[in-house]
């Protein structure tokens, strides 16, 4: 995750000494695949990680759904509170009071799409996730500097009837036919990849978002310098190429970086760069956003395909399967 966060601070090269980026990315990879390794050797054991609970499909599909959802989230919301704050200007609370159609959708067509998991959960589960993937693109495409706060509606309303879709099939399918002395373990794996998801998001959506900005700032900025006396033009594109490097900040007027101007530079025209300095920083960030938030609606609809190879049991079925499994008394050594 440090490698992934921290990448394009270091231009993904040198961190301290001989130890760069590719090696740290490296270094966690080998310490998960150690970890499973392990947990793999103790099987007959006592294992962290029993490996039976991923014999089940449908909980094996539904971990990897719920991560993909917490993937997904982190890569609507972050890029997306950036926006409002940073690019509209609003502040924290109005940031929060223009999402909240989201989570009211979601709270009210939750009950619905509960009822209708009961007999449709694997359904119910797909079109959901398609219509969060649905919002979150409706989104990505209208977003431009001069968006008003509530032009986003109706995507923000669509993907929330279709988070009402997702949580309660997801949860029911994944734990349906597990043997009851898995509950606990899965009921602890299934949140923890969740997290995990959330974490992945973080540090990919993160990635994604500063080195697109990164890009993006350097274009803008030399477009937009042709209108600057020609010895402002060299510091302002300098001071953009740099901005991302010391990572994305939050605020109302956010202009994305600091730029270093000679003490003789007339306040008209000190007044101006900063002008064109918000317009940089506004008209990159849409330019980023909108790739970043592609990634995550990808990961959604990946999840949403390969939902479909899950099991939609009856509910009825469910005792006739818990019976069928239940094991036979384990020896004690």
């Amino acid at each position: 995750m440090f490698g992934l966060i921290e990448g394009q601070r270091y231009d993904w090269g040198t961190v301290w000494s001989w130890i760069t980026i590719p090696e740290i990315i490296a270094a966690g990879v080998a310490v998960l695949v150690l970890f499973f390794l392990v947990q793999w050797r103790r099987q007959d054991r006592e294992p962290l990680l029993p490996f039976a609970i991923f014999k089940d499909r449908n909980y094996t599909l539904m971990t990897l759904v719920l991560m993909a959802m917490g993937f997904a989230i982190v890569g609507f919301f972050l890029p997306l509170t950036i926006f409002y704050q940073s690019v509209l200007g609003l502040s924290a609370f109005d940031a929060g009071l223009a999402i909240a159609p989201q989570p009211l959708a979601m709270m009210l067509m939750s009950g619905v799409a509960a009822a209708l998991a009961a007999r449709y959960a694997k359904y119910i589960l797909v079109t959901g996730l398609t219509l969060f993937a649905i919002g979150m693109a409706y989104i990505a495409l209208i977003a431009q500097v001069s968006s008003n706060r509530w032009a986003f509606v109706p995507g923000l309303v669509v993907g929330g009837i279709g988070m009402a879709g997702v949580w309660t099939p997801v949860f029911s399918m994944a734990t349906r036919n597990l043997q009851p002395r898995l509950a606990g373990v899965a009921s602890g794996v299934i949140s923890t990849i969740q997290e995990l998801g959330a974490v992945i998001g973080s540090a990919a959506i993160g990635a994604v978002l500063q080195n697109q900005l990164a890009a993006d700032l350097h274009n803008r900025a030399l477009s937009y310098s042709a209108q600057l006396p020609s010895q402002a033009q060299a510091p302002f594109v300098d001071g953009f190429s740099q901005a991302a490097r010391s990572g994305l900040q939050i605020g109302r007027g956010q202009t994305g970086t600091s730029l270093s101007l000679p003490a003789n530079v007339p306040a008209q025209v000190a007044h101006q760069i900063q002008q064109l300095a918000h317009a940089v920083f506004t008209q990159a960030f849409v330019d980023a956003m909108r790739p970043t938030m592609a990634l995550a609606i990808a990961v959604v609809l990946v999840a949403a395909v390969g939902a479909l190879a899950a099991r939609n049991a009856a509910a009825g079925g469910r005792a006739q399967a818990g019976t069928e499994a239940q094991p036979e008394p384990a020896s004690v050594a």
